[in-house]
């Protein structure tokens, strides 16, 4: 058995109270939404439903590395095996969130069969694509920003008070939104050197300029959350301590 199999069956047995939670929310949120349609095309349901899908990766990640928080000297204890263990919690992530959304596809097209969807089948696979990819990029940058707030409560709870740190991080996330919103204004000017064409909803897109995507921008987006990735991963290795 490989590395990655071992921890793969670790985190699905010590996550499993975490699926039957979700379970449970998925079955009460999508009964409330469709008892409460009278009026809404499926496309709108549908939509509704999906917003789930936006908590789900960080979720799974935040619940996940809380758990490991109840055994953190062993969690942390085979430094190389570190990497791996947080892989498999984003792995995990997007493995649940890619299910949910394959349900909001499988739901949409049903909705589509029973007339209630006035799209055609190629402008919904369009859209459908769209959506996943977008909900995809949110759902990873919040699962990034999870990540690193938790490892930087870590470091911080062994020298100052719960609501301390919580204050501290909140002020740390304020100033580093506002420093990667200043870096993007200076370098906007690239944003005309790699223009794609593509006919998506641009109201589904964070990657829009002049009614293009900015390929700049995707590649910008990627470095940075790489970037804090590995600053997290960092910390947790090598400062975070039991």
């Amino acid at each position: 058995m490989s590395v990655y199999q071992g921890l793969w069956r670790k985190e699905i047995l010590m996550m499993r109270g975490f699926h039957i939670l979700m379970s449970i929310a998925g079955v009460v949120l999508v009964g409330t939404v469709l008892l409460n349609q009278d009026g809404h095309s499926g496309v709108e349901t549908a939509l509704e439903l999906s917003a789930l899908s936006f908590v789900l990766m960080p979720a799974t990640v935040l619940f996940s590395l809380n758990m490991e928080k109840h055994q953190l000297s062993l969690f942390l204890f085979v430094k190389r095996n570190l990497p791996k263990q947080v892989l498999i919690k984003f792995f995990h992530g997007w493995i649940l969130f890619t299910i949910y959304f394959l349900f909001i596809a499988v739901l949409t097209l049903v909705f589509y069969l029973i007339g209630q969807v006035g799209d055609t089948i190629p402008d919904i696979l369009q859209g459908l694509a769209t959506a996943y990819i977008y909900l995809f990029f949110i759902s990873v940058m919040g699962t990034v920003a999870v990540f690193l707030a938790w490892v930087l409560y870590q470091l911080l709870r062994k020298r100052f008070n719960f609501f301390l740190s919580l204050i501290l991080i909140y002020f740390f996330f304020v100033a580093l939104v506002s420093l990667v919103q200043v870096v993007l204004r200076q370098i906007s000017w690239m944003d005309s050197w790699s223009m794609v064409p593509v006919r998506l909803n641009k109201s589904l897109s964070m990657f829009w300029v002049n009614d293009q995507i900015s390929m700049i921008a995707v590649i910008i987006f990627l470095i940075i959350l790489v970037f804090f990735y590995q600053l997290s991963l960092f910390l947790l290795k090598y400062k975070v301590e039991v």
